[in-house]
């Protein structure tokens, strides 16, 4: 019988992990890190919480929230106003809220190796990838007044418990990673489909993994469950939002934000828009002229007030307005909407290094800089030398060859789709939708390097594999033959 090699050779969930990182020891060792992490950042950022552009406007929000349900059309969501409320933060911000900020930060960390040890990585892939995470850049939203920490937590909670749901068909398990989901719609609305690119990746998995039937039924019955809490949460507030202030939906921000992507090309707006076409253009070329950066980006957000008294609109009215605006100028100018996108994404992969991290250093901040563009670059690298390992793998089934049909190969496929999704689904969403802020990726930085351990996981086992499978196969032919020949 011919000798097969597993492309996905890891090894089984029952094989005894054979690093000093396990039991009680794991226990003792990570609630020593946790507590020198925490005095290490409490000392070392004593002015966090810190304001940033946006604090404000959510402070706001939490202290309209406090009397019960918002009585204000705002193009905030509940989300991260409820979790200032929580922690006392709704009129200065508290040192709970870093401190909350930093436990749900460390929580991410213990998820992420958590799925790791799963598959059994070596060690030392798990700790790079730990340590990696709790360094200023990846902290540093725990320290600001903004959605980033929290959007960070329930996306890598949705992600966590989905696999854990799908792996040990546990419906409870499912149900609350539909509820992370909501939550993370509800602190940024960029993650209000994040439930599709989900669906996606499970699909994907099983599929690739060449899974029964009876699984795949299994896992849709769970993404069933995980889809209803998502719509029932996410159409609550829409429908209160539509009875209340009259749209449907988390937020009217989508038309206001598409003037970022419009914002070249606003001139081709047809005359049939005045006197908004004259307002924007102005409010635009003062942008560019004025503007902090002199690129005109969230130029209608600096000019708010000014294109309201010109039109005579309040803020609903006035963002439906953009909305059906900026459709018709995409619609008119694809090309140079497409080349917005590509701009976009390309600006999200660059670092996000605020001054809590760097402070006036300019040595600092480049090797912050320098240190997130290495781990990009990991990034891009594993995944094309994944895809290839995958093409191969589904080219030998499409031969009939023999191809890794086992348990552990849909798990690490689920996890490993389930990280690139989030990833990429906010790459996406947000080139498409919205200026190419790196903030905007920030919170997805730990999927990105749990999904880039992932890879490297695999190639390293991979290695392993085919250096095993050469002494094997250098031992057969050492051995001496006896040629028995017939007097």
């Amino acid at each position: 019988m011919p000798h097969t090699t597993n492309l996905f050779l890891l090894p089984s969930e029952n094989q005894e992990q054979q690093d000093f990182l396990s039991g009680r020891r794991l226990v003792f060792v990570m609630c020593a890190v946790f507590a020198l992490y925490l005095l290490t950042y409490l000392a070392m950022w004593p002015q966090a919480p810190i304001l940033a552009g946006d604090s404000k406007g959510y402070m706001a929000m939490a202290r309209d929230l406090s009397g019960g349900l918002p009585h204000q059309s705002t193009i905030r969501t509940p989300g991260y106003p409820l979790w200032l409320l929580w922690l006392g933060s709704a009129y200065t911000p508290t040192k709970s809220l870093f401190v909350a900020g930093l436990l749900t930060h460390f929580l991410v960390v213990c998820m992420l190796m958590s799925i790791l040890r799963h598959f059994n990585l070596p060690t030392m892939i798990v700790l790079i990838s730990a340590v990696l995470l709790l360094l200023p850049p990846y902290v540093q939203s725990a320290a600001l007044v903004m959605t980033e920490n929290l959007t960070e937590f329930a996306l890598m909670s949705a992600a966590w418990l989905l696999f854990w749901a799908l792996k040990q068909n546990h419906w409870f398990s499912s149900g609350i990673a539909g509820v992370a989901i909501a939550a993370a719609a509800l602190v940024r609305p960029t993650y209000q489909f994040l439930w599709v690119a989900f669906a996606l990746s499970v699909c994907l998995a099983s599929l690739l993994s060449g899974a029964g039937k009876r699984q795949v039924k299994s896992n849709l019955a769970m993404l069933g469950i995980t889809l209803l809490l998502v719509l029932a949460m996410l159409g609550a507030y829409s429908g209160y939002n539509q009875k209340r202030f009259g749209f449907f939906g988390l937020t009217y921000a989508l038309g206001v934000n598409l003037c970022d992507k419009t914002a070249l090309f606003v001139d081709a707006l047809p005359e049939s828009y005045e006197p908004l076409r004259s307002s924007l253009i102005r409010q635009r070329d003062a942008s560019l002229l004025h503007g902090k950066s002199h690129t005109a980006e969230q130029y209608p957000w600096d000019h708010w007030e000014e294109l309201k008294t010109d039109l005579n609109q309040n803020d609903l009215a006035l963002a439906k307005k953009l909305a059906r605006a900026n459709a018709e100028l995409i619609a008119r100018n694809p090309l140079s909407y497409l080349l917005s996108v590509a701009k976009a994404a390309v600006s999200l992969l660059f670092p996000y290094v605020t001054r809590a991290v760097g402070g006036q250093s300019a040595m600092a901040q480049a090797a912050w800089s320098g240190l997130h563009f290495v781990v990009i670059g990991v990034f891009l690298v594993q995944l094309i030398l994944v895809f290839g390992v995958e093409l191969w793998t589904q080219s030998l089934r499409g031969i009939g060859a023999a191809a890794e049909r086992c348990e552990t190969a849909y798990l690490w496929r689920l996890a490993y789709l389930l990280s690139l999704a989030i990833v990429a689904y906010t790459i996406v969403v947000s080139a498409l939708t919205d200026s190419g802020n790196p903030r905007y990726r920030s919170p997805t930085d730990p999927l990105l390097v749990m999904n880039a351990a992932l890879g490297i996981g695999l190639w390293w086992q991979r290695m392993r594999a085919i250096r095993t499978n050469c002494g094997e196969n250098s031992k057969i032919l050492a051995q001496p033959t006896v040629n028995k020949t017939k007097r």
